[in-house]
């Protein structure tokens, strides 16, 4: 069996006053600098339509040991560039959360197909031993729907904390009431946040993305 897939994944939204500014760091710096990185497979940034905080970017990796490589240790934490260290501490709901993918065949992002909209569902409390079990539950309640291009799976840790994240793919926009989450018992009383996503655009360009 080939290694699975690493993810990194973070969300955060600016106070209004940086906008702007939030947003050229992330396109001409940030995404940029994990683009050099040996490892990151892609990035993708999605725009809050329904949920909070307002950005998401998720990030492939070749395996999950990358975030723990010299390419990614050179720019992260003590090593952020001054724009970073001016831009992080400023923002609210920030989350970030590296894990692996669990759900089979691996597969990076897009891969069934353009990904315009996204459904974000995280998961806390759930064993560790009952992600095989979520894995089943999610592909039961979203496989072989029209909308749905692919689920994902991945064991994420977030302040020493396990968690499990599922990314929906999908091919149309939906309303999460359209998601039926009640359709995911026995786990549906883990779910502790659930966003739509659509993808992130600006001054009519796509950006902050690494491939397609």
């Amino acid at each position: 069996m080939s290694e699975p897939l690493g993810l990194l994944l973070v969300t955060m939204q600016p106070p209004s006053e940086m906008e702007e500014e939030f947003q050229d760091w992330y396109d001409d710096e940030h995404v940029p600098e994990r683009a050099a990185i040996p490892g990151f497979l892609n990035a993708r940034r999605y725009v809050c339509i329904e949920g909070w905080p307002r950005y998401v970017a998720l990030y492939d990796l070749a395996h999950p040991d990358v975030l723990r490589e010299p390419g990614y240790l050179a720019i992260s934490g003590t090593n952020f560039s001054p724009w970073s260290k001016r831009i992080l501490p400023r923002m609210q709901g920030l989350y970030r959360a590296e894990g692996v993918q669990i759900s089979r065949p691996c597969a990076q992002i897009g891969a069934s197909g353009a990904c315009e909209w996204l459904a974000l569902m995280k998961f806390r409390g759930v064993p560790a031993d009952q992600g095989e079990a979520l894995v089943s539950t999610v592909r039961q309640a979203y496989a072989d729907k029209p909308a749905v291009a692919a689920a994902r799976v991945f064991r994420t840790s977030y302040n020493g904390e396990d968690e499990f994240l599922a990314t929906i793919e999908l091919r149309r926009p939906l309303g999460l009431s359209q998601l039926r989450i009640d359709t995911l018992e026995p786990f549906a009383s883990s779910l502790d946040l659930l966003n739509l996503y659509a993808r992130y655009w600006r001054h009519g360009r796509l950006h902050g993305v690494l491939s397609d």
